[in-house]
Order: C-alpha cells, then structure tokens, then sequence
C-alpha cells in the first residue's frame, strides 16, 4: 500500500484534534463519521474500506513502529556484515573489508550497551587553590581578575 500525501494529512489531523476532544467516543477506535467530522474529509469512507490504511490509520503512533522497523533492519545488516567471509562481497565495490566489518562490530556493541564507561576528564590547571575552587568561586576569580588581564594583553 502506498499512501499519498493528502492520507498522512488526515490522519495527523485527526490524531491532533481528536485528543480529548468530546466528539469522539474512543480516539482508539475511532468511526468514519467521527474521522470525517474531525477532518473535512469524507473520503476516509473509502479509504477505511483497505484493510492495510484501516490498521496503519488506527495505529495512533505509527513513527514508533517505523522506528523500530527500521531499527530491527538495521541491525540485521550489521550482524549480515559481520558474518560476511571470504568470496562474500558487500558494498558499492562488492568487497568486504575488515574495516567495516569492525564498524559493525562497534556499533551493534555500543547499541547493546556494551560500551565501556566514559571516564570523566578531570583539567587542572597545576595551582591547587585553582583546582579546588568550585564554579562560583572560579567564575568570581575570573570576574575579579579579567581587568588585570586586559592590561597586560594591552600592554598598560
């Protein structure tokens, strides 16, 4: 089923007015004439008609299930690169490369939460009464010194 554009339009008005809206009963099983009443669209009468439009219409979110749709496929085709060897061939000049196949590796770890813990960089600045002032002293330091450091840089 291919939708037209005028189709996504509706059902995103409908969806946007329909909630808590007193003129539909249930927004999960919404009636044609409440579809077409919220919208100005009678042709939804038709298009409700299609099996396929009636249950993606029905399906509030279905950016969700797009998502995740694409997600599932994405991921299959790191796993399939990853499995490639030898004579298989993958991409625009038909090669595999080890290097893509560790890409693969990288990312479908990172996505399963098996990235190691970032360490907090801590700068120091090597003055000890520097390092241990905490943001609001730091930034009255700045303030109190920033016009001595203006003369120097200009040369007064």
């Amino acid at each position: 089923m291919r939708l037209t554009k005028k189709q996504r339009l509706i059902k995103a008005t409908f969806y946007r007015k329909a909630k808590d809206n007193p003129l539909v009963a249930d927004i999960s099983a919404p009636t044609n004439d409440e579809i077409a009443l919220l919208t100005g669209c009678d042709d939804v009468h038709n298009w409700m008609k299609d099996i396929e439009f009636s249950n993606w219409f029905l399906e509030q979110d279905s950016n969700k299930s797009l998502i995740a749709s694409g997600c599932q496929l994405a991921i299959e085709k790191l796993i399939y690169i990853l499995g490639l060897e030898g004579e298989d061939s993958v991409g625009p000049k038909c090669e595999t490369t080890s290097a893509a196949q560790v890409k693969a590796a990288e990312t479908i770890l990172r996505l399963g939460g098996f990235e190691p813990p970032k360490m907090p960089v801590k700068i120091t600045s090597g003055d000890k009464e520097l390092d241990d002032m905490d943001e609001k002293e730091m930034k009255k330091f700045i303030a109190d010194n920033m016009p001595k450091v203006v003369k120097i840089k200009q040369g007064k």
